[in-house]
């Protein structure tokens, strides 16, 4: 009996079976750049209470970013922030309306696939470490906790995402709050002149840049988008900026749109002159051009070739140009970011901190020093830093940080994680070249060059947004029916 077959255009055709296995083998469609998803889909139709609420967030925690984050109520002396009352939100609504899913998952890990049997381990491994080290260490120990906690972010969205359509959804939805974000950045660097590192960039002593800070926020506009406090805060902007990449590459129909849109972050990462971000937006250029057919890396390598001119040229603008000292921040964060400590007057800051993060995970490499212990010496903590209780005293790297508190158990369980989302996107791309798949590696490798650097999982907008992209990443990894070109016994 001859089988059926749905007839696609198609490129590239590649098979998960090998020849001769007597398997079935499945041909997936690449379709070339201009036949991509015309649209960009956010269809919110039938969507379950569950995947709203992810979205609610996802959107209010992004256009937020980490002033929202620091929302909080007080239960007697422990703090509960806007994530961990959404994330408490989401469990009870999960619980509520599927509970044998969610028990299933709880008992054995089971349910969410691989990334959601690790993120159970994660899970597992902080409530013995919490219960270990709570009668000694208190409210640290449940700080840790919380942090390591934001691991339930996987499989609460897992669940509450039924279909590839959804997923797709959330991913749009994670890109254009970002945008919406780097328009606020800029607009309050037009309005206040407030930017990132700007000692680094313009001189100013910081007490002066506090001042300034200060008196945008005092008008009823200046605090409706104050933003940017340091130059990481604007960080999903360029995490939005990375997926965008992929959109203006791979769909020719909304191009000029997303043309925009990148515009916007790019504005964004001038204002904020991040290091972190760039290191992990150059770290998604190069995965993109990895990615790419080989006809097409021919001109995203002319389009990086002519930015970098351009940004090499910036220094021989007039200060008079219009725009010129945003070129200038880009251009400060980029050679700092290549510079290193010889160009980045903050990059002794980390190397202190990494250097005793580093002797303490060592003491005990295996399974880490615990909950609560105090990293950094209360010395290396100045005034500026002790504002932040939450994370004040984190070695500002979030892999030196999971390794002190749970040694290479811990550490191998996020690095699973990581590499595991990435990884199936990729192959998934290879065969099929969606747009939003390759969007999801980019923020997916961009957040891990930006967790490098800084506080990534101690943040928890940050922490929560990896777990909702990696659990995002893992439904668009699965193939759906209009993916499948015919189906044949593999001869």
């Amino acid at each position: 009996m001859k089988p059926s077959n749905t007839v696609m255009r198609s490129s590239y055709v590649g098979r998960l079976a090998p020849r001769g296995s007597g398997r079935i083998a499945a041909h997936f469609v690449q379709r070339p750049v201009g036949e991509q998803s015309s649209a960009p889909q956010l269809l919110f139709r039938r969507m379950t209470p569950e995947l709203w609420l992810v979205l609610l967030y996802v959107v209010s925690a992004t256009i937020g970013d980490l002033q929202i984050a620091k929302f909080n109520v007080h239960v007697g002396p422990v703090p509960l922030f806007y994530t961990d009352l959404m994330l408490l939100f989401l469990m009870i609504l999960s619980c509520v309306r599927s509970p044998a899913r969610v028990l299933y998952w709880i008992t054995i890990g089971r349910g969410a696939g691989p990334i959601g049997r690790a993120a159970w381990i994660f899970c597992f491994i902080s409530v013995v470490y919490c219960a270990l080290s709570i009668g000694q260490y208190h409210l640290a120990a449940l700080q840790d906790l919380a942090i390591f906690g934001y691991s339930l972010f996987f499989p609460l969205t897992y669940f509450a995402i039924r279909e590839r359509r959804e997923a797709r959804t959330l991913m749009r939805a994670f890109v254009y709050a970002g945008v919406a974000l780097a328009v606020l950045v800029v607009l309050q660097y037009v309005i206040g002149g407030v930017r990132g590192h700007v000692a680094m960039v313009d001189g100013i002593e910081p007490s002066v840049y506090e001042q300034r800070l200060a008196e945008t926020s005092h008008s009823f506009f200046g605090s409706a988008i104050l933003q940017l406090r340091n130059e990481d805060d604007a960080a999903t902007a360029i995490f939005a900026l990375a997926a965008l990449l992929a959109y203006i590459i791979l769909e020719r129909r909304w191009r000029g749109l997303h043309v925009l849109c990148a515009a916007a972050c790019f504005g964004a990462l001038a204002v904020s002159t991040s290091r972190a971000t760039v290191v992990g937006l150059t770290l998604a250029m190069g995965v993109t051009f990895i990615a790419l057919r080989r006809r097409y890396r021919l001109r995203y390598a002319l389009f990086i070739a002519i930015c970098a001119a351009g940004l090499a040229g910036s220094a021989f603008l007039p200060d008079q140009t219009p725009g010129a000292d945003l070129i200038r921040g880009l251009r400060v964060a980029v050679s700092s970011a290549l510079g290193g400590p010889a160009v980045d007057s903050n990059a002794d800051f980390r190397l202190k901190r990494w250097r005793y993060a580093a002797n303490v995970w060592l003491e005990h490499p295996l399974l880490g020093e615990g909950f609560g212990r105090p990293i950094i010496p209360a010395g290396l903590i100045d005034a500026t830093e002790n504002k932040g209780d939450y994370n004040a005293g984190m070695p500002h790297n979030t892999f030196l940080f999971v390794a002190v508190r749970t040694g290479l158990l811990g550490l191998g369980v996020v690095l699973f994680c990581w590499a595991q989302a990435i990884r199936q996107l990729f192959i998934k791309f290879t065969r099929v070249g969606a747009a939003d798949d390759l969007a999801a590696i980019n923020v997916l490798v961009a957040m891990f060059g930006f967790a490098a650097f800084v506080l990534f999982f101690e943040r928890p907008v940050m922490n929560a947004g990896f777990w909702i992209v990696a659990a995002i990443g893992a439904h668009l990894a699965q193939y759906e029916r209009s993916e499948v070109v015919s189906i044949r016994p593999a001869t």
